[in-house]
């Protein structure tokens, strides 16, 4: 909620609906406006690095309209000539992050040099997310923020978790091994990063997203030159609208383009967003108009006479500095959960920002809005490597404990034609091949961490619970998908309440909700909300580099695929041993999966086919399981519920000898499926892969211990 209420320049009744009905074309404009803004929210525009949402702006203005780019990158459309001059202003950039330093390791280290931060929580919501580097050369390169492993929390020491993650915690992971692999890759100092999830639509108007009141100014101001007339409409003179660059490090762009073009006043659509002290982190009541300065008389009379309600802000509430001696009017759009990943805007309240400028600078009646040509939907990565495609199906398969079927369809879809799959009452896949010999099990699990709905509330958010361990920060304020009956639902995870004063590193889980911009609970219904839906932020795979990928869910996808690759290298009848292959459920939740198979069957020896949580990371404790990527498959010799007998490491080694199979040994934190079974006499062992920021959206693999896992499996089902 707002600290103050919209204030209406018309009579009520007649204002929400003088708004809501503006034009001939109102709801065009709100739907063209909306779409817009969605567009130019998934480019990104560090300050100092605004080349590429520049280019998109141009895209989308008129074809014979003339612009021009001056020295700073400000991007400036003139029309008419002469006195007065009258200046329209949006920010073209967002604020952000520049790399400061590179490490002999290979990670990156950030600064933030513009301006803006107003709550303690706005580095923390970057730790833990997959990020975009755009290099100096204009390529995009995938990396991921370090975060702590949830499995290793024990070995933080005390208070480690307790204040908020600040900038001194934050490393990007490219998949490098040393400084020259960062210089290979095309990044170098000051080049600029953002997270990769940059944009969600809510419901029919509202966008969600990074910097989204920045874009909504330059998306107001690209509505404006699209539906102008060609001539301003009252009077000569001349009209700039100028998308300022670096408006994010000190007002550059308008106080050179004020400097230059001396203009007689100025309009400026601030990017500022400064969370409220409110449960929402608001600024203003997003769809209730724009918001202006309260002693702005011009503004004021132009929503009266439009009938567009507006919002009145004290002069430090619209700050706007740097401007001296100029008619000044500023103007910004209502957000909610402001400076975060998922500030929301509406673009009903872009649409009351075009058309109360119009008014208020003489531009004339506007057009109607040109048709936006469609924009194809993003294909997903394609990968050239057999392995990295098999791998990228698996993460695409969403799949929360206790909702694993997708995963389950695609397991069942990959099986060798020689396969018979069972499908047991908890839902495990089976598949048994040979005879006589040890009657052996490799198993590896379908489900994943993830969130699951248990209310709604009558405002339209959900209540949910966490399904699985992790540190609830790295999820909240991020963009979610609600998978619902008939389909994923985009959504987003709203930050806690109160996160703007917020003095803690993990929210209550109470206080988590999802926001799908459904307003009531039938509105929310009718989405396909309800209780007992699984909730997951957004997935894919990305490469880092040659050798390494990330995605969430790796764990345990990765461990999915080696076994799938392993029963595509058996030949069944050459099988000496008794040997059953499992895809199991609801690890995550208590190894319920593997528990049922235990109930029922037993075997010589149980081999769970996970993570091994490596704390080769730059922000976990090197003191247990340190064992590095790239460095072959592990033997998960000791974890949380499982420890191998001397005599079964030193016959795994000396197989993966005889092999020539890469194979490290280590002790790290948590369990696995082959703990159920050691209560019936089995011998319970991991076999792993090293694997990078556990239970997080960016956990990372690399390619070569996946082909050495799929090997020792492959060698002990026909060896051991």
């Amino acid at each position: 909620m707002s600290r103050r209420r919209p204030l209406f320049t018309t009579p009520l009744w007649c204002a929400l609906g003088c708004f809501a009905a503006a034009g001939a074309s109102g709801q065009s404009s709100v739907n063209e406006a909306t779409e817009r803004l969605l567009r130019l929210t998934r480019v990104p525009a560090v300050s100092g690095h605004e080349q590429d949402v520049r280019k998109a702006v141009v895209a989308m203005l008129p074809g014979a309209m003339k612009t021009t780019v001056d020295h700073l990158g400000n991007l400036i459309v003139r029309v008419g000539s002469g006195s007065p001059v009258t200046l329209i202003a949006a920010p073209l950039d967002e604020p952000g992050y520049v790399i400061s330093a590179i490490t002999d390791e290979g990670y990156l280290r950030l600064h933030r040099h513009t301006s803006g931060l107003a709550h303690p929580l706005a580095h923390q919501f970057h730790v833990g997310q997959p990020v975009l580097i755009r290099s100096h050369r204009g390529a995009y390169v995938a990396g991921v923020i370090a975060t702590p492993s949830t499995h290793l929390r024990s070995t933080r020491g005390p208070g480690g978790d307790a204040g908020p993650r600040t900038l001194d915690d934050v490393f990007v992971d490219v998949g490098a091994e040393s400084k020259a692999d960062v210089a290979a890759r095309g990044i170098r100092l000051l080049d600029s990063i953002t997270l990769r999830e940059r944009a969600t639509k809510l419901g029919e108007a509202e966008v969600s997203g990074v910097a989204v009141v920045a874009r909504a100014g330059a998306s107001a101001l690209v509505e404006i030159a699209t539906r102008m007339s060609d001539a301003p409409g009252q009077g000569p003179g001349t009209i700039i609208l100028a998308w300022t660059a670096q408006s994010f490090f000190g007002q550059r762009g308008l106080t050179r383009l004020i400097e230059a073009e001396k203009p007689s006043r100025v309009f400026v659509l601030t990017g500022s967003s400064v969370p409220a002290k409110d449960a929402s982190g608001s600024n203003g009541v997003v769809g209730g108009g724009p918001m202006v300065r309260d002693e702005d008389a011009l503004l004021a009379a132009a929503a009266s006479k439009l009938g567009i309600p507006v919002q009145k802000r004290s002069i430090s509430e619209l700050p706007l500095t740097g401007i001296r001696g100029i008619e000044t009017h500023v103007l910004a759009v209502p957000s909610r959960y402001a400076q975060t990943p998922v500030e929301t805007v509406d673009g009903r309240d872009i649409e009351g920002v075009v058309r109360l400028l119009a008014e208020a600078a003489g531009l004339g009646a506007l057009r109607p809005p040109p048709a936006l040509p469609a924009a194809p939907e993003p294909s997903p990565a394609t990968f050239a490597e057999p392995d990295l495609r098999l791998l990228a199906g698996f993460v695409r398969a969403y799949g929360v404990s206790g909702h694993e079927g997708p995963v389950r369809a695609e397991v069942l879809r990959r099986l060798p034609p020689w396969a018979k799959p069972e499908v047991d009452g908890k839902g495990n896949v089976v598949v048994r091949a040979g005879a006589g010999g040890k009657s052996l099990m490799f198993v590896a699990h379908n489900d994943e961490v993830g969130f699951e709905i248990t209310a709604i509330r009558d405002d339209g958010t959900a209540l949910v619970r966490s399904i699985g361990g992790m540190y609830l920060s790295i999820y909240e304020a991020h963009p979610v998908l609600i998978h619902g009956p008939r389909g994923a639902i985009p959504g987003l995870l709203a930050p806690r309440k109160n996160y703007a004063t917020s003095s803690t590193l993990e929210p209550e889980a109470s206080s988590l909700v999802v926001d799908t911009g459904a307003k009531t609970k039938a509105e929310a219904e009718a989405l396909g909300l309800a209780v007992g839906v699984s909730v997951t932020p957004r997935k894919d795979l990305a490469k880092l580099g040659v050798h390494r990928a990330t995605a969430r869910g790796m764990d345990d996808r990765n461990g999915v695929t080696a076994l799938l690759q392993a029963i595509a290298l058996i030949d069944p009848a050459t099988l000496k041993n008794r040997v059953t292959f499992v895809w199991s459920v609801e690890e995550e939740t208590g190894l319920e999966g593997a528990a049922s198979i235990a109930q029922n069957e037993t075997f010589h020896t149980v081999f769970a086919v996970d993570t091994f949580v490596s704390s080769d990371t730059p922000v976990d404790s090197h003191r247990i399981a340190h064992l590095p990527l790239g460095k072959g498959a592990v033997l998960r010799a000791l974890d949380g519920r499982t420890t191998v007998p001397a005599e079964v490491i030193d016959r795994i080694m000396a197989l993966a000898g005889q092999a020539a199979i890469p194979l490290q040994m280590g002790v790290t934190g948590g369990g696995t499926d082959a703990s159920p079974f050691s209560a019936k006499g089995a011998v319970d062992v991991g076999l792993s892969w090293p694997g990078r920021y556990s239970h997080s959206p960016v956990e990372v693999m690399d390619r070569r211990d996946l082909a050495a896992l799929t090997r020792l499996i492959a060698t002990l089902a026909q060896r051991y």
